[in-house]
């Protein structure tokens, strides 16, 4: 969906500037503000909770099921682990 509405398509990056490249974080701050605010103003309601890029990463991070580590672009399975926010289901005792 988001290379949908990208203007120029680029492949490389999930979030591209206008001449494809990837934008600096002043930019994506800029466009994550931009549409919170687009979002309340649709939706006619303020947003209950506060989430960053990095909870958007955790939450994808999370429901992947393959290689964390390949997936996060991380160099070490650790650093990609801790982004995983999986709750362990162990089963109960009877």
């Amino acid at each position: 969906m988001a290379l949908s509405v990208q203007e120029v398509p680029n492949f490389k990056y999930v979030f591209c500037d206008k001449k494809g490249n990837h934008p600096v974080q002043g930019t994506l701050r800029n466009w994550y503000d931009k549409a919170k605010k687009l979002a309340a103003v649709k939706h006619n309601t303020e947003w209950g909770a506060e989430f960053t890029f990095h909870d958007i990463k955790a939450k994808a991070i999370s429901d992947y099921n393959g290689n964390l580590q390949e997936f996060s672009g991380h160099k070490t399975e650790a650093q990609a682990q801790s982004y995983s926010r999986k709750v362990k289901i162990t089963p109960t005792l009877k």
